[in-house]
């Protein structure tokens, strides 16, 4: 290949790995804006609890009844 093929995909190249640390520096203030603002509403030692708090509203909670056992065709199933 001749030199003016180096020099463009030297550009293209640059260019990409520009864009991946754009997007990393841009997810990483996202994340750290998240966080602040999930423990700005908490007291510094109720960071499990505010951890147990945020996993039961995003689990939806099964309104039939519950099941205590797990059938005897489940549970003799190999894995």
């Amino acid at each position: 290949m001749n030199d003016a093929a180096f020099v463009v995909l030297g550009r293209i190249f640059v260019r990409q790995v520009v864009g991946l640390l754009l997007i990393a520096v841009e997810t990483n203030a996202l994340h750290q804006r998240a966080w602040a603002t999930a423990h700005s509403r908490h007291e510094p030692g109720e960071d499990f609890g505010c951890l147990v708090s945020t996993i039961k509203r995003r689990i939806p909670v099964p309104s039939g009844p519950r099941r205590t056992q797990i059938p005897p065709a489940v549970a003799t199933e190999p894995t």
